[in-house]
């Protein structure tokens, strides 16, 4: 009998701290993604994402533009940025002494761009986000993957 009970306060220790760690995951509140915004005349924009994964669910990426802190990219989320045309640099860099990751963008007027913010991921998955890169992405696929994710900003 006292095996039972053991057994049974076992499981509901395991699925509290499975439902405490899902809850601490780190995910965007924003609005969830409705489709591509219409580009301002003498603006360009520029989609970066974040897929939702269980590792590193429970850290939020710094994002910089040109050396300046624009916000955050949490698990499952994107950023849409809308800047001026011209040379750029874009940077995402998890907590620690992870490895920041940077794309140099050439940014046109009335143009948006899709970038994808990748790491390993499963057995690859490391603490240093080695193999991480921001990459970038065809408008359809793009707008394929950030349909179930929400606003970082």
């Amino acid at each position: 009998m006292a095996s039972i009970k053991f057994k049974h306060y076992a499981n509901l220790a395991t699925a509290l701290t499975a439902s405490a760690l899902l809850s601490a995951c780190v995910t965007a509140t924003g609005p969830q993604f409705s489709g591509v915004a219409s580009p301002e005349p003498g603006k360009g924009d520029v989609y970066l994402y974040r897929s939702a994964a269980m590792a590193a669910s429970l850290d939020s990426f710094a994002v910089t533009l040109d050396e300046k802190k624009i916000g955050s990219l949490a698990n499952g989320s994107f950023l849409h940025l809308r800047i001026e045309p011209g040379q750029h640099k874009l940077t995402v860099k998890p907590s620690g002494l992870s490895k920041t990751s940077e794309v140099e963008m050439e940014i046109k007027s009335a143009e948006t761009m899709f970038y994808k913010y990748e790491f390993p991921t499963g057995p690859l998955m490391n603490l240093f986000f080695a193999g991480s890169s921001i990459v970038q992405k065809d408008r359809t696929l793009a707008i394929e993957e950030m349909k179930e994710l929400r606003s970082s900003k």
